[in-house]
């Protein structure tokens, strides 16, 4: 069982039709990660380009793509959990101390 991005990235070299030098190493170092480890690839002969085309194509027919998806945060509890901010304001305190903000003026008691 092999990811989507993996199997996309094999499936790149199974429909490339212009290879350059890195291309075609970057090719044999894929077929020898994956299932081939002795495999070995000359980057200038077409037929033996071909052909390791033809290996990755019937070795991604065998094989079932998985997604696995890891949680970025292990717990089910949300990320922020404040409280609604409530204010409570004395009205006969705000009278006596007064407020610049909401032009509340001061009321002098005596």
């Amino acid at each position: 069982m092999i990811t989507q991005a993996y199997y996309d990235k094999m499936y790149y070299f199974t429909t490339l039709r212009r290879f350059k030098h890195e291309d075609a190493l970057e090719m044999q170092a894929a077929i020898q990660q994956t299932f081939n480890s002795t495999y070995t690839l000359c980057t200038h002969c077409p037929a033996q380009i071909e052909h390791g085309q033809l290996m990755i194509r019937t070795w991604l027919e065998t094989q079932t793509i998985i997604e696995s998806i890891t949680p970025m945060v292990e717990t089910e509890e949300p990320l922020f959990n404040f409280k609604d901010p409530t204010t409570t304001v004395d009205i006969v305190e705000a009278d006596k101390v007064g407020c610049t903000k909401c032009n509340r003026s001061k009321k002098n008691k005596g």
